[in-house]
């Protein structure tokens, strides 16, 4: 911890430096692809930790504006298994709430026998 500069011993004081560490988590939240989408949503990016949903609004017209957010973390022009809808939705919080609030919004559009999901266009 010395030689990263996180932790200094000073004669008889231990100090900490949080900084590396701090650049270090924000590194990471930055390379999650949802918080590159939340750029100009101030009032849903507050709903985030660390790239993951903390919770769903309540107000219709939030959830309208989360559904077009998330949205875009899905592949254009391509049929996806629930699988690999839940797989991408699991990235950001739980799946199947994600998965209804986007068919709800009308993001995204499932066929009728639920097998098949695709993003809504326009």
């Amino acid at each position: 911890m010395g030689a990263s500069g996180v932790l200094r011993l000073d004669g008889s004081t231990l100090t900490a430096d949080l900084t590396a560490v701090q650049r270090a988590a924000q590194a990471v939240e930055d390379a999650v692809p949802v918080t590159a989408l939340l750029d100009g949503h101030p009032q849903l990016a507050r709903r985030f930790r660390r790239g993951r949903l903390v919770r769903v609004p309540e107000r219709w017209a939030e959830q309208a504006e989360l559904a077009g957010v998330l949205v875009g973390l899905l592949p254009a022009g391509t049929e996806l298994a629930e699988v690999e809808v839940n797989r991408v939705l699991g990235e950001v919080g739980e799946p199947a709430t994600l998965r209804r609030l986007l068919v709800d919004h009308g993001a995204l559009e499932r066929d009728p026998a639920a097998l098949v999901y695709r993003r809504r266009e326009g």
